[in-house]
C-alpha cells in the first residue's frame, strides 16, 4: 500500500537526489551511464541527462 502512495513521486525523488549529487561534484549529467554501470546495454551512448529527461539517442 505504501508503494502505491510513494510510486508517483519516485521519479521526482530520484531526480532531486541526482541533482544533489551533481551539485556536490559526485556525478556529471553528461557522463555516460556506463561509467557508473559498466554492464548496462548501450550504456556508452546514454547519458544521465537522457534518463532524467526520458530522451534517448537514436
Amino acid at each position: 500500500m505504501i508503494y502505491l502512495i510513494a510510486q508517483p513521486h519516485s521519479e521526482t525523488f530520484t531526480a532531486v537526489a541526482i541533482m544533489q549529487l551533481e551539485e556536490k561534484g559526485l556525478l556529471n549529467l553528461d557522463n555516460p551511464i556506463s561509467q557508473y554501470f559498466p554492464d548496462f546495454p548501450n550504456g556508452g551512448s546514454i547519458q544521465i541527462s537522457h534518463l532524467l529527461s526520458k530522451s534517448f539517442p537514436s
